[in-house]
């Protein structure tokens, strides 16, 4: 339940704080280089150069963040909620859903893809509006997704069929997921 700085150039330990009971991850946020951490209290701590910022946005049984670098906040996805938040920690928009699962930034498109967590989909959530663009169905729960900016698409992974697959993006157009050709 402690969070432990260390600096980055020398390795060497500076510091640490104490929190309730965390959840099993700590986020890095570029911007500011704080560390983003959720714990049972239903709360949202930003470490930000020595000074620790709470905020009461409830903490689930799921919480998974990304820094959204082209809107500039925090994409948050937790057990029946989506919510948007600034760097500062202050909830912007909050809606509820059924779906719930990982986050990753389609760098190309700027949308935020959900490996749902709930059922064998990819949900594309337009990250200005957060509303839903696309639904895209698989066999198996999606367990990671990447950008690819050479193609510029997103690569996914279903370990439970040994599958890959990829979501090729047309800016202006649909959205079609094609299956590998090596």
């Amino acid at each position: 339940n402690n969070v432990s700085v260390i600096n980055g150039s020398t390795r060497a330990y500076v510091t640490s704080y104490s929190f309730t009971s965390l959840y099993d991850f700590a986020y890095y946020e570029p911007i500011n280089s704080s560390i983003l951490v959720f714990d049972t209290s239903s709360s949202l701590s930003i470490i930000n150069n020595g000074t620790v910022s709470t905020t009461s946005i409830g903490s689930l049984t799921f919480n998974d963040l990304v820094f959204n670098n082209i809107t500039g906040n925090l994409e948050i996805s937790q057990t029946g909620f989506f919510n948007r938040s600034s760097l500062t920690g202050t909830l912007q928009d909050s809606s509820l859903t059924v779906n719930n699962g990982l986050l990753f930034i389609g760098q190309y498109d700027g949308d935020i893809y959900m490996a749902s967590r709930t059922s064998n989909q990819v949900i594309i959530i337009d990250a200005t509006t957060t509303n839903i663009k696309h639904t895209e169905s698989f066999p198996s729960q999606v367990e990671r997704m990447m950008y690819n900016p050479d193609r510029r698409s997103m690569y996914g992974i279903i370990s439970s069929t040994n599958t890959l697959f990829e979501i090729s993006v047309e800016l202006g157009v649909q959205i079609v997921a094609n299956n590998p050709t090596y």
